[in-house]
Order: structure tokens, then sequence, then C-alpha cells
């Protein structure tokens, strides 16, 4: 322990570890992967006629299934492309507000008031 201080790059989560205690490892190689997780960006799939209201810093709400709560969210992207057979498009967005509790990797529903039916 004396031998070797790691220090990383950002503030996070770590979510796997490449070596073990006693491990040898050359130069360069990965220990472990770490998540920053001040921020959680939500993926969405989305009909893409909502292309003709739904905009950036749209609001909408997210059940996250495995807390059962709702959180606050807001559009912050597109995807660069429309998917033609399904004619959906990959949205993203954040939730307003970190909240313990919440992990990467969760899933949910997100629920866009005054959306067409």
């Amino acid at each position: 322990m004396t031998n070797c201080v790691i220090k990383a790059p950002f503030a996070g989560r770590v979510s796997n570890t490449s070596v073990r205690n006693f491990s040898f490892v050359q130069m360069g190689a990965p220990l472990m992967d770490i998540l920053d997780d001040s921020t959680l960006e939500l993926e969405l799939i989305v009909p893409s006629r909502w292309l003709t209201w739904m905009v950036a810093g749209t609001p909408f709400k997210v059940r996250v299934t495995e807390t059962a709560k709702d959180y606050d969210a807001a559009v912050t992207r597109f995807s660069g492309r429309v998917d033609a057979a399904s004619q959906t498009i990959k949205v993203y967005g954040r939730i307003g507000v970190r909240s313990d509790g919440l992990l990467p990797g969760m899933s949910g529903t997100a629920h866009f008031p005054g959306a067409p039916k």
C-alpha cells in the first residue's frame, strides 16, 4: 500500500475492478472503471412525430422502476437520426436534482404532460 498511490481524474463511483490485491499490472493497464455519477443522463425512445413539438428543455417526469419514485427531468438533446423502421428517435435528458439512490443503468418510464396521444 505504501508503494502505490492511485488518483482518479474525477470524483465518482467505482463500477468495476480489473485487478485484485497483489496482482502485477503493466503500466497503462486499466485498474478499474469509474463512473461520473454527479449528473445522470437519461436515454429515451420516443415517436419521431413528437419532433413537431419537443425541443431541448422540454420538461417531463420519469418514474424509476427500482426506486418507485418520480423525478423531474428535461430533454437535453436528440440523436442524429430517426429509425426508419420504427419511426422513433432517441432522446437524451437529465434529471433535475441529483438524488441519492439513483444508479447508472436503472430503468423507468417517462411521462410528457400534454404529449399527443
